[in-house]
């Protein structure tokens, strides 16, 4: 199976968050929708619960069961009269006045009047309280003008039991809502990121293309230009021709680079390699351009360090770094190869004296064709494109490239392995 380009893997990656998100917010919204329901039906269930109580009480026993609107929940509430008398320590004695009281011997028993009425007196009539609830079974208690107490008891245990069954409902509803929704999102998503993915690839293969193309006539007048030479004729302009032909060269063989390594077509080739030798053998033969530029190169490598990854893609990366470090070091400056490992990170540090860009853009280094502002100075020639490929070459080996800066003191590029 073919690797995808990394633009490819940027925009699915981009893809995916967008997705994620918006599934993310949906199951937000949805999830406070059901909540919201909840809160709803068990207020609504309080406020209806209070007025049928409150109903039961105010209501005279010839009258109770001859309402139409009341006569729904009748059946479920029960209307008891009892006596209470206490003894010296306190305790309560209950006597309870059935055939005065109102309620539906096929629902309430004795037994389940007398349990909910002890419930309801340990809870809240003890603690002359006038309501309350326990299991579903909500109560309220008046006193009467001819000395006893009236106990009104509803057990909205079947309501609850519907509101449930409604909120599982909704909640499957729902379910089924935002799965369709999702599904329309990550169609709608693919479908939106195809045409940008094919831009990219007509992008890619552009550069690619055009790239090639150019190498021919530069080769051709490379050869022209040497032909020119043999005569000893305008020697200077023939030099000038020579130096932007090579230039030239070097920018298009960048952009080939990049190009690949951005579309993964490049192979790596993971083994166990000498770190400190790689770092040494793609570092010394930068010494002698140094030296020719009046700057001072100095090496701090640790011996015998082993690193299991690619070693072409290492030395890559630090023939681009060095070369960088010894174009941009300051008069007279020193440039600093170092190597060392920190507990499980090994640190490749290329640092030099001088720093000709602002600090706070030091990321924009990465960028194609990004230069410093005092770095376009004739006499640096590159293609401004070398930081570009060692930042990829580091990111596709899952390594870590850094900058650090002060301006006008120094700058170091650290790569943690």
């Amino acid at each position: 199976m073919d690797k995808q380009p990394k633009s490819a893997l940027l925009i699915e990656k981009t893809r995916k968050k967008i997705f994620y998100y918006t599934a993310t917010i949906l199951m937000v919204i949805f999830v406070l929708i059901i909540l919201s329901r909840v809160v709803i039906l068990h207020e609504q269930n309080i406020r209806e619960t209070n007025a049928i109580l409150h109903y039961a009480i105010a209501t005279p026993n010839e009258e109770y069961n001859s309402d139409k609107e009341f006569i729904l929940y009748s059946k479920q509430t029960a209307k008891i009269y009892f006596y209470t008398t206490t003894d010296n320590n306190n305790n309560y004695y209950i006597s309870i006045d059935y055939p005065n009281s109102e309620y539906d011997s096929d629902i309430f028993t004795p037994a389940d009047i007398e349990t909910h009425l002890k419930h309801a007196i340990e809870k809240s009539f003890a603690k002359h309280e006038s309501s309350g609830n326990y299991n579903n079974v909500y109560y309220m208690f008046e006193s009467t003008e001819v000395g006893s107490n009236l106990f009104c008891v509803i057990d909205r245990s079947v309501n609850i039991k519907e509101n449930n069954a409604l909120i599982i409902g909704f909640t499957i509803l729902l379910a089924i809502v935002y799965l369709v929704l999702i599904l329309i999102i990550h169609f709608a998503t693919h479908k939106l990121i195809k045409p940008v993915k094919e831009v990219f690839y007509a992008q890619q293969e552009f550069v690619s293309n055009a790239s090639h193309e150019l190498k021919t006539p530069l080769t051709i007048i490379s050869a022209n230009a040497d032909v020119i030479d043999t005569n000893g004729q305008n020697k200077e302009w023939v030099d000038n021709i020579k130096t932007q032909t090579k230039r030239m060269n070097s920018l298009i063989t960048d952009m080939i680079t990049l190009s690949k390594l951005e579309e993964n077509k490049l192979n790596k080739v993971s083994k166990n390699f000498n770190l400190s030798t790689a770092l040494d053998t793609s570092a010394l033969p930068f010494e002698a351009v140094a030296f020719e530029k009046n700057k001072q190169m100095i090496f701090d490598i640790e011996e015998s360090i082993n690193y299991v990854g690619c070693e072409n893609d290492y030395k890559q990366i630090v023939s681009i770094l060095v070369d960088n470090a010894v174009k941009y070091a300051d008069e007279k400056g020193l440039i600093k190869i170092s190597l060392n490992k920190k507990g499980k990170t090994y640190l490749t540090i290329i640092s030099n004296t001088g720093c000709n860009f602002n600090p706070l853009e030091k990321d924009k280094l990465f960028e194609r064709f990004y230069r410093g502002d005092t770095s376009h100075e004739s006499s640096t020639i590159g293609s401004g494109l070398g930081l570009s490929i060692a930042k990829t070459l580091a990111d596709n080996n899952g390594w870590k490239l850094e900058i650090d800066a002060k301006e006008n003191l120094y700058t170091s590029f650290i790569l943690k392995m």
